[in-house]
């Protein structure tokens, strides 16, 4: 009877030390994979934030431009087009790198695919505030057995 309980006693050993081994490599791995997947979380949204930032930019830059040209050419008794398109010449021959106008950002309806391209990402956009809306987290769903 002593072997007996001395067996079983070792048997329970055994078990409560694998299932502690096995639930510590089970949190190491899942707490690591939680904080990456956390911080690609966050750098997506910053990235978001980022590019959202930047089309407002490049909305102001196009109304500023389309208000110097006007003002321009209510001086000049010239078309603001002209005027447009020449100080974008002067400009891409100033930089000399081959770099040239295109309309994709500068014109509010490139800017606005733009910002519907972040919101079919999953953010909403508020002004500057980018806010995600869909959860960064996989959902498990048993699946139904036909």
């Amino acid at each position: 009877m002593n072997a007996t309980l001395f067996a079983s006693l070792a048997a329970m050993f055994t078990a409560f030390a694998t299932f502690a081994i096995a639930m510590n490599h089970w949190y190491r791995t899942h707490s690591s994979q939680r904080a990456e997947l956390v911080r690609l979380r966050d750098g997506r949204k910053k990235l978001a934030e980022k590019f959202v930032r930047q089309l407002g930019q490049a909305r102001l830059y196009s109304k500023l431009e389309d208000e110097f040209c006007r003002r321009l050419a209510e001086h000049t008794t010239s078309a603001a087009e002209t005027h447009k398109k020449a100080v974008r010449r002067y400009v891409e021959d100033q930089l000399g790198d081959g770099t040239v106008h295109r309309g994709k950002y500068t014109k509010e309806s490139g800017i606005q695919a733009q910002l519907e391209s972040v919101r079919e990402m999953g953010f909403q956009i508020d002004g500057e505030t980018v806010i995600e809306t869909i959860p960064s987290e996989p959902r498990y769903h048993a699946s139904t057995a036909a």
